[in-house]
Formats: C-alpha cells, structure tokens, sequence
C-alpha cells in the first residue's frame, strides 16, 4: 500500500512515551509522527492546535490520531482543513469534558501539588513491574505539575462539538470496553453529532493503545485502507 503518515498526538502526560506498544505493532506502510507537548510550558488546546500545525506533513497524505486529551486537538487541528488531511482516529477521547457533571468550579480545587500524589500512584498503577508501569512513571514524571494541572482544566472546559459536526473527514473512534476514565457516555455524545462515523470496542481499559496494540493497530489499518490518498 502507499505510505501515509499517522499524525500521534498523545494523552495528559503529552510525552509520546506511552505510544511505544503501538509503534511496534503499525505496519511498514504507516509512518508515525509523534507530535510531544511541550513539558514545562503551560499551553491550552488553542495554542497546542497551532503547535501541532507547525509539526504537520507538508507534501504528503496523513492521519491524525488523538489520544484521550489530544482527542480534541485532533478535530481543532482538523478543523484548519490541512490539504493532506485524509482522516482523524479518536482513541478513549472525548469532545467535551468526560463527566459532564462536574461543575466547573472544581477547577479552582486544582492545584499543581496534587499532581504529586499521581505520580506517586504511578509507581503503584495495576500495570506495576511492567515496561507500561516503567514508561506511564518516566512520561508523568518529565511534565511539570503546574502543566499537568492546566491541561485537566483544560479538560474540563473544552467542547469541540462544533468542529465535530462541521468535519467532513473520515472519523474512526477506538473504545476500551473496560474505560472507566473516558466512559462510553462519550462516544454516545460523539454519535449524536456524526452518527455515520466508525467505532471499534475493544475489550480494553482507559489504556487501549498501550495493552492491545495489535487490535487497535488492525482497527486503524482497515481504517486507512479505505481512504482515498
């Protein structure tokens, strides 16, 4: 097939460390780009989209895969109509915040040292003694807290139903059976707007990509097989 790019833009952590399983398992024809956030500069889904602009392929065909917080970077990016643009991956994603019924308010209640403790639980997540376990550490541990902290505001505030709906592209939504972090509430929402996009489940927890790659890697391989690029 012909080569296409997959554009990665990564979860909270915003590393690209946790995408490791899923390099392994993509084939030849797919040629990965991880767009990492910056790790120590506070920047809200505007300023990351025009980040991630900048990071774009130029002269050949791509696809954009948000993971979980770059879920709507991913149809903000979209949204700026990229000529090469043929598709966009949602993966345990959201267009707005995952629990609806957490008043805004909460936001005043987080604070960067909070963010000390999940790195701490990091060190004892279910996935403990395991590479996963090493790389979900190492990823949270290299993002400053004031920076994590942001980026869950930003979580909380977001809506990307607008650019959802005004897509004209191809959308593929990966879903773990098992996510309790993004429920499938979220999709629900996601097919309200566009009901003719295509969902896969996957018997998976919040971390799809990471402990069934292969599965997911299948899902988007039939996925960009039936673009036109």
């Amino acid at each position: 097939m012909k080569s296409v790019y997959l554009v990665l833009m990564p979860g909270l952590d915003g590393t690209g460390l946790l995408f490791r399983p899923l390099l392994k398992a993509l084939p030849e024809f797919i040629k990965p780009i991880i767009v990492s956030y910056p790790t120590d500069k506070i920047l809200g889904y505007d300023k990351l989209t025009s980040y991630i602009v900048e990071h774009l392929p130029n002269d050949e065909p791509f696809v954009l895969l948000g993971e979980s917080f770059g879920g709507p970077l991913a149809l903000k990016v979209a949204a700026r109509k990229p000529v090469m643009l043929k598709g966009v991956v949602l993966c345990a994603s959201f267009v707005a915040c995952p629990f609806p019924f957490i008043p805004l308010v909460t936001k005043k209640l987080l604070r960067p040292f909070l963010f000390s403790y999940l790195k701490l639980f990091a060190k004892l997540n279910a996935y403990a003694g395991s590479r996963l376990s090493v790389d979900i550490e190492k990823s949270l541990s290299l993002t400053q807290n004031e920076v994590l902290a942001e980026r869950v505001k930003e979580i909380m505030q977001v809506d990307v139903s607008r650019e959802l709906d005004n897509c004209d592209l191809p959308i593929l939504y990966l879903r773990g059976i098992k996510d309790y972090v993004v429920p499938k509430w979220n999709l629900q929402r996601i097919l309200k707007i566009k009901p003719n996009i295509n969902d896969v489940s996957i018997n998976s927890s919040h971390m799809l990509l990471q402990t069934q790659a292969v599965q997911a890697v299948e899902a988007i391989h039939n996925f960009i097989a039936g673009l036109k690029y």
